[in-house]
């Protein structure tokens, strides 16, 4: 009776990866029981917060002291499930089940948005390059390929928005090859952008946090110069090539929301560098050819940066604004919204309740964690401190949409 419960009252909401799962696999010896636990649990409190319009916390809420009471059990087990796979590591030369097991624990914590799923991320990592690396695990069978590529995106993806001081430190020594292979080979479970795009965020990130630790002094030459290539090639990117190659098939509306799609990362990822970077570099680039400033002309009466600044929050709200993707394909807009949400913490209220109705409602939808929420809590309390700076909001690591 509990297994047919489980499978016909509670399988309609699990997550996508449990969904998967038949009532046959659970009489295999060799099922992690307890990692499906953790995972029905986990989504018993993630649909609860997401009924009260708040994220339910341990010791909130009397009626739910023995669901968290048995989560937490379940995370004890597993830990040492992970434990006992590494120590028998070795035996695997032609698999690495140990990301699994850690990837288990990393969904769960983040479903619930406990606290120690950064260092379930980090272990991941680690466990990565005590393998040799992305390269070596991209030559083990798919199951364990299928699991590193949205690792790789969701840490790309968090670590800008953590602390330039608190980095997920991991995926510095992927390559952009490896970026690129890990990138096309589930682009399902990525951002819909070129993957340029990615790259260029991820070389915003590696020089904000050069710039935080001094490695570089922010009027160096070479800074500017490399926030010239990184937002070029943003500015030039032929996203109607792009559109035709990865949807060339699909209606023209299809084709038309995955343009705007990609204009939103293009203007979004350029935004978070203006926001992070020296004001002098980005500049710079606006004022470096007759083309550019026919695009982002200069406002009379303002510095070419906060004009600049200014322009691409707007451009990024108009973006936003048109995109009328349903579903899960709102997710993908949580990172922008972000963006946007920092950018307009001096601007009009009206645009802030619109970042955080938007954000709001990408919560509700389902299989998104409640970590998610956490962003948005951020954004709140960053709005009404009068601050503007990007680590003024995020102090912590925070992850968005996972």
């Amino acid at each position: 009776m509990r297994g047919r419960a489980v499978f016909e009252v509670v399988e309609p909401d699990l997550s996508p990866e449990t969904r998967r799962l038949r009532p046959s696999d659970v009489k295999d010896p060799n099922f992690p029981r307890q990692s499906f636990y953790a995972n029905v649990v986990s989504d018993q409190l993630e649909r609860a917060s997401k009924a009260r319009g708040t994220v339910l916390r341990p010791g909130e809420d009397p009626a739910f002291e023995a669901s968290w009471a048995g989560y937490h059990r379940s995370v004890l087990a597993n830990i040492g499930s992970v434990n006992q796979l590494l120590r028998d590591d070795a035996k695997y030369t032609d698999a690495a089940p140990a990301t699994l097991a850690i990837l288990q624990l990393l969904i769960s914590d983040l479903k619930v948005a406990l606290f120690l799923w950064k260092a379930h991320l980090r272990g991941f990592l680690a466990y990565v390059e005590h393998r040799g690396g992305a390269s070596e695990i991209m030559k083990l069978p798919k199951p364990e390929k299928s699991r590193l590529s949205p690792i790789l995106a969701f840490t790309m993806q968090i670590n800008t928005t953590c602390p330039a001081s608190q980095q997920i430190k991991g995926s510095d020594d992927f390559t952009d090859d490896e970026i690129r292979t890990l990138i096309a080979f589930d682009p399902s479970k990525v951002e819909p952008c070129p993957v340029e795009f990615h790259l260029a965020r991820v070389r915003i990130t590696r020089l904000r946090v050069a710039l935080a630790r001094s490695q570089l002094s922010p009027e160096h030459i070479s800074v500017a110069a490399q926030v010239h290539e990184v937002f070029y090639a943003l500015f030039l990117f032929d996203l109607t090539a792009w559109v035709e190659d990865k949807f060339g098939a699909k209606s023209d509306e299809a084709r038309h929301q995955a343009r705007i799609m990609g204009r939103i990362y293009a203007v979004a990822i350029r935004l978070y560098g203006i926001l992070t970077l020296p004001p002098s570099a980005t500049a710079a680039w606006a004022v470096s050819s007759a083309r550019i400033q026919s695009s982002y002309p200069p406002t009379p009466g303002r510095s070419t940066y906060e004009s600049l600044r200014r322009q691409h929050r707007d451009e990024l709200l108009e973006l936003l604004g048109r995109w009328s993707g349903t579903g899960r394909q709102k997710v993908w807009l949580v990172w922008p919204l972000l963006v946007v949400g920092v950018a307009v913490a001096d601007h009009a209220v009206e645009n802030q309740m619109y970042v955080d109705a938007s954000l709001l409602a990408i919560w509700r939808v389902p299989d998104v964690s409640n970590s998610s929420i956490t962003a948005l809590e951020k954004l709140r309390a960053f709005w009404v401190s009068g601050k503007t700076g990007w680590e003024d909001c995020f102090d912590e690591p925070i992850p968005s949409a996972v």
